[in-house]
C-alpha cells in the first residue's frame, strides 16, 4: 500500500479505530441493558450473556480465514462490505424482539466483524514505518475501550429511555462513518492485490500463537466485569448511571496509558515482567470487586489500568516476529483467541451465578482465568525478555 504524509496516516488510523469501535459497541450493546433484555425475553442470566456474546461465534470461526484472505485481498474495500453488513443488521436490530430474532441477528453479526478485527490491526502494519509501529499500533488498541465507553453509556440512556432494542442506534452511527471512511481511503491508496506466496499456519512463530492464548485469557477475564460489572454494581446498592461507571473504569485508563506502554516498549523495557505484574493486579482487582460498594470501585479502577497494559504487549506481537505477508493471519489467529475469550467466558460466569447467588463466585472464576496469564508469560520468557 502506498501512503503519502502523515494526513494519509491519519485517514487510516480513523478508519482503523471506527472498524475497533464499532465491534465493540455492537458487542457490548447489551450489557448496559442486561436486566431488560432478561426480563423482557424472560431469559435466565446464563441465556442473557449468551445474547451479549452471541457475535464471538462467527468471530472465532472466520478470523483465521479472513487474515489470510486479507493477506492476498484489498482489505480497505473488505472494510466497505463489512460496514455496510454491520449497518443493515444494526438498523434491523432496533426492531427485533424474542431470543431466537435477537440471537440469529447477533451471530450473523459475526461474520462481518471477523475481517473488521483483522482490518483494524492489519492496515496499521501495511501504512506505518516501523520506527512508530509500537506507538501506533497501541493507539489502534483504543478503539475497543472507545467503543465500550460510548455503548455502556449511551446504551444505559437509550435503553432506560426508550427500550432495550434502541442500543443499536451508535452502530448505525458507527457503520455509516465506517463506509465514509472506507470509500476515502479507497480512493486515496493504491493497494497492491497481487496474490503473494502461499503461508501455511505453521509459518507462525510459536511466541505469536502463546500471546493469542494469553488475549484469549485476558479477553475472558475483563469480559466478565465488561459485560456483568453494571448488575455487579447495582447489586452493592449502586444506582444504576453510577454502576455503568464500572466498566468505564475497565475502558478509560487505557485511553492515557497504553501509548505510554507502546513508548516503553520501544525502549526495549521487559514484555515479561509486564505480563506479570498485570496478570497479578488484574486477578487481585477482580476478586476484591465482590465486597462492597467501595471497594468495587477502586478494584475497578485498578483494573483499568493495569488490563492497559495486557493489549500493547500482544497486538505489538506480529509485527516484531512475523513476515508482512503473515501479520493478517497473525492478528487473525490473535482475535480468533481472544474472542473465543470473549465468547466462553461470560456465559459461564453467568451459569456460575446462577447456581451459586454468588457474585463472589463468579470473580473468583474470573481471576483465576486472569492468573493463567503468568504460566503463558513464563513459558516464553526469552522472546519476552528481547
Amino acid at each position: 500500500m502506498d501512503i503519502e504524509g502523515r494526513k494519509s496516516y491519519k485517514t487510516v488510523l480513523m478508519l482503523t479505530l471506527t472498524a475497533s469501535i464499532c465491534v465493540m459497541a455492537f458487542q457490548v450493546s447489551f450489557s448496559a441493558v442486561l436486566d431488560q433484555l432478561k426480563l423482557a425475553n424472560g431469559i435466565s442470566s446464563f441465556l442473557a450473556t449468551v445474547l451479549v456474546s452471541s457475535p464471538s461465534f462467527f468471530i472465532i470461526l472466520l478470523s483465521s480465514i479472513s487474515g489470510r484472505f486479507l493477506d492476498r485481498n484489498n482489505p480497505v474495500l473488505v472494510s466497505l462490505y463489512a460496514f455496510i453488513f454491520v449497518f443493515s443488521l444494526s438498523f434491523v436490530g432496533l426492531f427485533a424482539h424474542g431470543f431466537y430474532t435477537i440471537l440469529i441477528l447477533r451471530l450473523l453479526a459475526g461474520v462481518a466483524f471477523a475481517p473488521l478485527l483483522v482490518i483494524a490491526f492489519k492496515l496499521p502494519q501495511m501504512v506505518y514505518p516501523k520506527e512508530i509501529q509500537n506507538r501506533m499500533m497501541t493507539i489502534q488498541t483504543l478503539g475497543a475501550p472507545i467503543g465500550a465507553i460510548i455503548m455502556l453509556f449511551s446504551g444505559a440512556w437509550l435503553g432506560t429511555n426508550f427500550g432495550y432494542t434502541f442500543v443499536y442506534i451508535p452502530c448505525i452511527l458507527f457503520s455509516i462513518i465506517g463506509i465514509v471512511l472506507s470509500v476515502v481511503v479507497n480512493k486515496e491508496f493504491d493497494v497492491d492485490t497481487s496474490k503473494p506466496k502461499t503461508y501455511s499456519a505453521s509459518k507462525l512463530k510459536p511466541i505469536t500463537n502463546s500471546m493469542a492464548t494469553a488475549w484469549m485469557l485476558f479477553s475472558g477475564s475483563t469480559a466478565v466485569f465488561l459485560y456483568l460489572g453494571t448488575v455487579i454494581g447495582k447489586s452493592h446498592g449502586i444506582p444504576l448511571y453510577l454502576s455503568v461507571f464500572g466498566s468505564a473504569f475497565l475502558m478509560i485508563p487505557p485511553l492515557f496509558i497504553s501509548p505510554v506502554v507502546g513508548e516503553i516498549m520501544d525502549k526495549k523495557v521487559s514484555r515479561f515482567w509486564l505480563m506479570i505484574l498485570s496478570s497479578i493486579i488484574i486477578s487481585i482487582s477482580l476478586l476484591l470487586m465482590s465486597i462492597n460498594g467501595i471497594i468495587w470501585i477502586i478494584a475497578a479502577i485498578t483494573l483499568g489500568i493495569f488490563a492497559s497494559i495486557i493489549p500493547p504487549i500482544v497486538f505489538s506481537t506480529p509485527s516484531k516476529f512475523e513476515s508482512r505477508q503473515n501479520s493478517g493471519y497473525a492478528v487473525g489467529k490473535i482475535n480468533m483467541f481472544g474472542t473465543i475469550g470473549m465468547l466462553l467466558a461470560p456465559p459461564v460466569a453467568g451459569f456460575v451465578y446462577d447456581i451459586s447467588s454468588s457474585w463472589t463466585y463468579v470473580m473468583i472464576f474470573a481471576a483465576i482465568v486472569s492468573l493463567a496469564i503468568i504460566l503463558v508469560a513464563i513459558f516464553n520468557r526469552r522472546s519476552l525478555l528481547i
